[in-house]
């Protein structure tokens, strides 16, 4: 696949931007490690709070972070004045969510006109260790940009 290209110059801006201004980015922790043309990379903490074992994060929470790793990644392609809405997404446990924080990896594997799909991959990180704990499929469309 060729390298994607972003539509603005300010894809970074107005993605960072768009995630903080979700209620969700707050309530999860979610930091943003990086964005570029159709990537995302999204770290959210394992806190006690996202458990339900004092451990592991809860399955939905997982997707959460899926669903907004694959958001934001087709975010970046989307042209001047518009956002993202999730049309939906599948997510494949693959292991334990636990240990110091979780790694969403979002990419863009088809865009559209109007829509895009990702592939994204949630990694568990403890120390230097990262083991994948989740994958899935985002499929997100675009809606005008909220004021």
């Amino acid at each position: 696949m060729q390298p994607l290209k972003p539509l603005r110059d300010d894809f970074e801006v107005v993605t960072r931007d768009f995630l903080s201004r979700m209620p969700a980015t707050a309530t999860l922790g979610l930091v943003v490690r990086a964005f570029g043309p159709g990537t995302s990379e999204i770290e959210m903490p394992v806190t006690a709070a996202l458990t339900f074992d004092g451990t592991h994060v809860q399955g939905g929470l997982v997707g959460a972070l899926l669903d907004i790793a694959g958001g934001t990644a087709a975010l970046t392609l989307t042209p001047e004045g518009q956002a993202v809405r999730t049309l939906g997404f599948e997510t494949h446990h693959l292991g334990p969510a636990g240990g110091e924080r979780l790694v969403a990896r979002g990419t863009v594997i088809k865009p559209g006109r109007n829509q895009a799909l990702s592939r994204v991959d949630v990694h568990a990180v403890d120390g230097a260790r990262q083991t994948l704990c989740a994958t899935g499929l985002v499929t997100s469309c675009w809606v005008p940009l909220p004021a």
